[in-house]
């Protein structure tokens, strides 16, 4: 009698958007610096300066986050051979090595992915990915199922 395939060694397909959670906690720290600005003894046209420039980043990021969830998705898909590729709304595929160790914790995991010329961050938590895929993530993390690619 065979036994049916193990689930650990099939393709992982994660489907990226930013976090709610992460956002949130965002937006919460840009509003804490800009109270620390106001409260802060430093005059006025510099207070002015420095909360223009948190105000224009978390404008930045977001329209990120607006953006991502506008759109379709990236998806991200570790195969059978711990080897990563992005594909794209448009269909092409990109293929990635990861850079440097993954942060792997039962509720986020940080992946550091590079495809020779762009750089990939993945911050996976339980708002922005299925819990499932979640965890078959950080197992396959911590035992990889080939050896790792040589560092270049």
């Amino acid at each position: 009698m065979r036994r049916p395939k193990s689930a650990f060694g099939q393709d992982l397909c994660i489907e990226f958007r930013r976090s709610r959670m992460l956002m949130m906690l965002s937006s919460a720290a840009h509003a804490g610096a800009v109270v620390c600005v106001a409260v802060s003894g430093v005059p006025r046209w510099a207070a002015a300066i420095l909360i223009s420039i948190l105000a224009l980043g978390f404008l930045a990021e977001f329209r990120a986050y607006r953006r991502d969830h506008r759109e379709q998705p990236l998806r991200y898909v570790l195969d059978s051979g711990d080897r990563w590729r992005c594909i794209r709304p448009d269909g092409t595929a990109v293929h990635l090595r990861v850079r440097g160790d993954p942060f792997v914790q039962p509720w986020l995991v940080v992946l550091r992915l590079t495809d020779g010329r762009r750089r990939h961050t993945l911050v996976l938590t339980a708002d922005n990915c299925h819990p499932d895929t979640l965890r078959r993530l950080r197992v396959r993390l911590r035992y990889p199922l080939a050896d790792p690619e040589p560092a270049r």
